[in-house]
């Protein structure tokens, strides 16, 4: 017998059927002997064997009250909460909820609530001669015949509890935010037992931060006569741009009754207290575009990694300009020269990205193509390596090809692009060069020809002449010669002294193209 809890407990050693007397009497102070009341109480207990262990009993969960808590009713309201108890596993169900009510109380039938838990709804309207405290118990009963622990619950009647008026702060807040007060209508005390607070994500439901307002040194109760706010103080970094709300276990705040302290009302509504944490972030800017040099027309182009508002300055050769962009800006025509662009981007929040800098030039002057080694305009080689030259970066492109045919580019090396040739033709050479950016120079032209075959010369038979004769040429005779390209031909001797006063004459004849004939 526990006399202070009104409680009985048995240890029970044999299954069957036991009746119970108590006599409950009260007193006016513990030292009275004389009681003010007497009431005798009588009832059955059955004690059965049953597999279930006493972990598997049934029990009560959130939304429903928890045992010793104290209700505020006022007048001409109604009570309506329900009750909600689990099942110790899957294959045992609740059979019943029993409870011990106020008179006029209704209970409706119970139902399924979700898996593994049933319910009934509570409901309540007192009169006016029901004024005062009043018990109210409730017991679940499974279908294994196990029974729930008994809660029980005083109700307030004429009692009205600290209700919620303003909660602060709501709307958009920072990641780091850490102050919430929340304001009743009336002075109220510190829970006594476990009473948590709870951030919750709106999108999960999930659970990311809870504060237990009864013990935490952060949570401060109004210490005057007149203050009515709880503030709640947090150490906790929310996530930008997340939605989040608030609940708050019941009994918050405890009125400042007589009897007992009558509880405020628990927040479980999602929408009742939310918030939204702002973006603090700066936007990030990635450059698409890769290109530092063009020839007249340019699009730059970007990505932010969040929706921004972008604007943009050009800085031109000769001008520095505002100019209209969103994630590209483009210029066409335009002059030669260096350019910057700079790219402001702002979020929806008014964040400021690092400014976006991208330089490049414009480059409108075709490039310049040299010829450094060429063949002589008339050649004897067979084969000739041309040598080029650019006065900047650039890919050249050549051709070598018969008089009279059509000329077909390839993609030629400046430093070493070498030509089968074949004789008695005349060839014309072209080279082009093109930019980096596309600018094309005008193509250069050389004109050849060639010859592999040496001139022809006449044979001068020997002559017998008296020492110190005149051995002129004009006197002795000239060869004559002929070639495939006579301009140029040039013809030569030398002599040497032989025995006898002989002299040896041979002639050696070239042609313009080097080729030589003796």
């Amino acid at each position: 017998m526990h006399e202070r809890e009104c409680t009985v407990s048995y240890s029970a050693t044999q299954t069957g059927w036991y009746g119970v007397a108590i006599q409950i009497e009260d007193f006016n102070s513990t030292g009275s002997m004389e009681a003010l009341s007497s009431v005798p109480l009588q009832f059955l207990v059955v004690v059965f064997r049953s597999n279930t262990t006493c972990a598997s009993k049934p029990t009560f969960v959130e939304p429903t009250r928890i045992d010793g808590s104290c209700i505020g009713i006022p007048f001409n309201t109604t009570y309506f909460e329900p009750i909600i108890s689990n099942s110790g596993s899957q294959t045992v169900s609740i059979r019943e909820i029993q409870t011990a009510s106020p008179q006029g109380m209704v209970k409706s039938e119970l139902d399924v609530y979700a898996n593994r838990e049933w319910y009934v709804n509570i409901s309540w309207t007192p009169d006016t001669g029901q004024a005062g405290p009043h018990i109210f118990c409730y017991t679940a009963l499974d279908s294994n015949g196990a029974n729930s622990d008994s809660i029980c619950i005083r109700l307030l009647v004429g009692v009205s509890p600290p209700d919620i008026v303003e909660v602060h702060p709501v709307g958009d807040l920072f990641p780091n935010h850490s102050t919430w007060t929340i304001k009743f209508d009336k002075q109220f005390e510190q829970p006594n037992r476990t009473t948590y607070m709870y951030f919750k994500e709106n999108d999960t439901d999930a659970v990311i931060y809870k504060i237990d307002i009864s013990t935490s040194k952060d949570a401060h109760f109004p210490q005057g006569a007149i203050e009515k706010t709880l503030i709640v103080n947090t150490n906790f970094e929310f996530t930008e741009k997340k939605h989040y709300y608030v609940n708050l276990d019941p009994g918050a705040a405890r009125g400042r009754t007589n009897d007992c302290k009558v509880e405020s009302s628990p927040i479980r509504n999602k929408t009742f207290w939310k918030f939204r944490i702002r973006d603090v972030t700066k936007p990030e800017l990635s450059f698409i575009s890769r290109q530092k040099a063009t020839n007249g027309n340019i699009t730059v182009s970007w990505t932010f990694n969040e929706p921004v508002t972008s604007k943009c300055t050009i800085v031109k050769p000769d001008a520095t300009e505002k100019a209209n962009c969103t994630d590209y800006w483009s210029g066409d025509n335009l002059k030669e020269g260096f350019y910057t662009l700079f790219i402001f981007g702002t979020d929806l929040e008014g964040n400021q990205a690092d400014v976006g800098k991208y330089e490049f030039q414009i480059d409108t002057t075709p490039p310049d193509i040299f010829i450094n080694d060429k063949p002589h305009d008339i050649s004897k080689h067979r084969q000739f390596t041309f040598s080029l030259s650019c006065n900047e970066n650039c890919s050249t492109y050549c051709s070598l090809y018969e008089e009279g045919s059509f000329p077909t580019y390839v993609i030629c090396n400046l430093f070493n692009t070498m030509f089968s040739l074949k004789d008695n033709t005349t060839y014309v050479f072209l080279v082009k060069a093109v930019d980096a950016v596309g600018n094309e120079g005008n193509s250069t032209l050389y004109r050849f020809k060639t010859d592999f075959t040496p001139p022809s010369m006449t044979t001068l038979v020997n002559q017998t002449l008296m020492c110190g004769a005149d051995f002129n040429p004009n006197i002795t005779g000239i060869p004559i010669v002929t070639d495939n390209n006579p301009n140029g031909t040039n013809i030569i001797y030398t002599d040497s002294v032989g025995k006898n006063c002989g002299i040896q004459r041979v002639w050696t004849a070239t042609d313009a193209a080097g080729n030589e004939a003796i």
